[in-house]
């Protein structure tokens, strides 16, 4: 089927607004909730029972970095769904692998040492997995690849 047209048209009414929800909605109303709880006191047993899988590990000042995770792997399973084009995938992947990786470094959210670097290490991953996507690119679109690695 095509896509827009007929049935399909009528529950992209309704499928884009649901998407937007969650993919905007849900990391704004988390961070609306740990802000709540840390003006309300994050160590308050009601807070932590209530919303400490947000906050648990971080350091103080970086309540909102878990909330940016999610926000980035909402995008990225987004891109994934909606099938952009190839060049634009690799793209984003790099740009929310750079983002990402510089800020687990540059601002080390996690109280404990071995959590900053287990992120840092799956953000090599990444790398690793971005690596072999600009590979597989060499065969399919040569000129994608030189324009990537000049």
């Amino acid at each position: 089927r095509e896509c827009y047209v007929g049935s399909h048209f009528v529950l992209s009414f309704f499928s884009w607004p649901v998407m937007f929800l969650f993919v905007l909605g849900f990391p704004l109303v988390c961070f609306f909730v740990v802000l709540y709880a840390r003006k309300t006191g994050l160590e308050k047993m009601e807070n932590f029972e209530r919303f400490g899988s947000l906050y648990t590990g971080l350091k103080r000042s970086s309540f909102w970095f878990r909330l940016t995770s999610l926000l980035i792997n909402i995008i990225v399973a987004a891109e994934t769904v909606f099938k952009f084009a190839f060049v634009w995938q690799l793209l984003l992947n790099m740009l929310l692998f750079l983002i990402n990786l510089v800020a687990i470094i540059m601002l080390l959210p996690y109280m404990r040492k071995i959590v900053n670097m287990l992120f840092v290490l799956a953000g090599f991953m990444r790398a690793i997995y971005l690596l072999v996507l600009v590979a597989s690119v060499r065969d399919e679109h040569p000129l994608i690849f030189d324009a990537l690695i000049s």
